[in-house]
């Protein structure tokens, strides 16, 4: 009678097997010793055909960082990001600019510091900006597709994490280390100073930074308002001197900050805070 094709495989298994079994009870005892540790070889286990660890699946889509970085700071964490691949910037005034990760805003782009959440109000209301100053950052990592779920299931569209350094994660190597930085921006009297200090003290790693940008409303050719609508107004009788010619109103901002933060250091472990 011929097996039912469900049971097929079961039949080859057995007669396969049946021959090893054979020959283990054929060996005469003492050929086996059990007392003499042997070395197998070492099975590589991994979940990807292209053989790479899931740090380097679910790495940062792209990092922006040295000199790329120092030409690209700009007042806000968005106008930073703004010449990325697939990054914009939204606006809501000059010190407004969140970035905006394929089309997605809001609590849909995860804003982070060293890792943390920004904790600010910028993704309930467009018109409050991150608290993260990109002045003071090392560099900033843009991630993308599934990659964001190292950072919560959240951020649908995109995370962007700034290292800044506040929270030390290896020591500095020296007894003291920092760096400053002074910027002027001429279309809008921008001045900008920062000021960082790392430095070891035994096991314990210490930072200090500080920063102020001030700037006026921005240089403008012309009005404030389109020609169209100055041509209107004026034809209901408004004065020319109501319209704002050469800057643009309400641009100014003021922003100053600073951190502290210290990573202590052990044989196997580190601890850190801001």
């Amino acid at each position: 009678m011929t097996p039912s094709p469900r049971f097929a495989p079961l039949v080859v298994a057995i007669s396969l097997a049946l021959p090893a079994l054979a020959l283990a009870d054929e060996r005469p005892d003492g050929d086996h010793d059990h007392a003499t540790p042997k070395t197998l070889d070492a099975v590589e286990v991994t979940a990807s055909p292209l053989r790479n660890a899931i740090d380097n699946l679910a790495r940062p889509v792209s990092v922006l960082a040295g000199q790329d970085l120092d030409a690209r700071k700009a007042g806000t964490l968005g106008e930073t990001l703004d010449r990325q691949g697939g990054v914009q910037s939204s606006y809501f005034g000059a010190g407004v600019g969140r970035p905006i990760i394929r089309g997605q805003d809001g609590a849909r782009v995860q804003v982070l510091s060293s890792g943390s959440a920004s904790l600010d109000v910028s993704t309930v209301s467009a018109d409050h900006a991150v608290t993260i100053e990109p002045f003071l950052a090392d560099q900033i990592e843009v991630l993308k597709g599934p990659a964001t779920l190292l950072y919560g299931s959240g951020a649908i569209g995109g995370a962007v994490n700034v290292v800044d350094g506040r929270i030390p994660t290896a020591p500095v190597g020296r007894t003291v280390s920092g760096r400053a930085e002074i910027r002027h921006g001429s279309a809008a009297g921008e001045n900008v100073g920062m000021a960082r200090l790392d430095a070891d003290a035994g096991a314990l790693t210490l930072h200090v930074d500080a920063f102020r940008r001030d700037s006026g409303d921005y240089d403008i050719p012309g009005f404030a308002f389109s020609p169209a609508l100055v041509a209107e107004e004026l034809a209901e009788g408004e004065e020319l001197e109501h319209f704002a010619r050469g800057k643009l109103p309400n641009s100014a901002m003021q922003t100053q900050g600073g951190g502290l933060g210290a990573s202590w250091f052990g044989e196997r472990a580190w601890f850190g805070a801001s």
